[in-house]
């Protein structure tokens, strides 16, 4: 999303847009078939941020294949915006063989500057 069509979204009367992200680590993104490239999710969030639009992001720790290097990467991608971020939410997942994922916690920062 460009800034042109960031601006006639806030005209239109969006304030607040919520992604859910995941990852910041490229790898894991891939591997969850979300067809996203990182670079430009951060380029959308700036674009969001210059146009006033309030930014939320979800990411997942503990993914399948997610290595500790992976969890750095998301930890890295909110240090690196977050004069920018207003909102994040990390979700821990643990797996069992029996029932798959099953959700253990979550952690919701405060809005922060």
């Amino acid at each position: 999303m460009d800034k042109k069509l960031l601006s006639k979204a806030y005209k239109a009367g969006c304030r607040g847009l919520i992604f859910g992200l995941e990852s910041a680590s490229q790898n894991v993104l891939n591997h969850m078939k979300k067809n996203v490239i990182i670079s430009t999710v951060e380029d959308v969030i700036i674009n969001c941020y210059d146009v006033v639009i309030y930014v939320c992001c979800f990411f997942i720790i503990g993914y399948v294949n997610e290595t500790e290097k992976d969890f750095e990467n998301i930890l890295q991608f909110v240090k690196k915006i977050t004069n920018i971020l207003k909102q994040y939410i990390l979700e821990r997942l643990t797996y069992s063989k029996r029932f798959g994922v099953i959700r253990r916690g979550r952690k919701i920062s405060n809005y922060f500057t």
